[in-house]
């Protein structure tokens, strides 16, 4: 099949640029997850996803001081 890349799944609705604005602006408290889900055509559920993968993140780059 010409033009097949193997890769399986639906591509993104949103850029990694429009995923740290969800995050950092429910996490901030400027907007509710609500209104972001309706800004950007999401889900509610897709937004605490996008919020808990940043958080962890955001933990993986503070390593515990010996």
């Amino acid at each position: 099949m010409e033009g097949f890349s193997g890769v399986g799944g639906r591509r993104k609705k949103l850029n990694p640029k429009n995923r740290l604005e969800i995050a950092e602006s429910v996490l901030s408290r400027r907007k509710s997850a609500a209104e972001m889900a309706w800004l950007y055509g999401v889900n509610q559920p897709t937004v605490s996803r996008i919020i808990a993968e940043h958080r962890r993140k955001l933990g993986k780059g503070h390593a515990q001081q010996p």
